[in-house]
């Protein structure tokens, strides 16, 4: 409890109708008061606004999402791709040295 000098001189109690002009004395329940009045007419507002904003977030969220999962796909059809190309290659590779091999051949004959 808070003390302050009350009409006497002397510390006691806090008395509230001492306090009416000083709110800070009264306990910290009359500041909280005060203050989530103040507060009060915007906070739906501002919980609006919020909910708002965190919709959006999570539809961006969701968006993101389905790119990066349409980007993995995109990659894993791309990197199949160049494995058979490579694999091609590697063939093709085998045929040319086979067939210069063959042309050397026939070209000492």
């Amino acid at each position: 409890m808070y003390l302050t000098k009350n009409s006497t001189g002397n510390n006691g109690p806090a008395n509230n109708h001492h306090n009416r002009n000083r709110p800070w004395l009264s306990g910290g329940l009359a500041v909280l008061s005060v203050t989530n009045e103040d507060k009060a007419p915007g906070t739906q507002e501002d919980k609006g606004e919020q909910t708002l904003f965190r919709d959006d977030l999570r539809e961006r969220v969701a968006v993101l999402e389905q790119k990066l999962e349409e980007a993995y796909q995109e990659k894993q059809k791309t990197q199949e791709r160049l494995a058979v190309v490579m694999t091609e290659l590697a063939e093709y590779k085998v045929r040319l040295e086979f067939l210069e091999k063959e042309n050397d051949r026939l070209k000492s004959r």
